[in-house]
């Protein structure tokens, strides 16, 4: 599976389902990678936009976790200031 790098260069105007559909193609490389790692990899170095990182594979998962958080709860932040309820907030029907 290709990286999908398309997904950067979406115009301002693009429409919500573009935005879901790269959002949601992102996603699915992500899973993919982090679901064909095995435990024996997780010392070895990781290597981000084809540079080496200087950190060990574990290390880039965690940060990755981290960065998704930062980003969700940035948007949470931005759709309550905005008087909306972000999804997770609501209760489920």
């Amino acid at each position: 599976m290709s990286p999908p790098v398309a997904s950067v260069n979406l115009p301002k105007s693009a429409s919500k389902d573009s935005l879901v559909t790269a959002i949601k193609r992102s996603f699915d490389y992500c899973s993919a990678g982090v679901a064909k790692l095995e435990d024996a990899a997780l010392r070895e170095e990781a290597s981000m936009f084809g540079r080496k990182t200087g950190m060990s594979r574990a290390d880039a998962l965690v940060t990755i976790a981290v960065d998704w958080s930062d980003h969700y709860s940035t948007a949470a932040a931005y759709l309550r200031l905005n008087g909306i309820l972000p999804p997770s907030a609501q209760g489920k029907l």
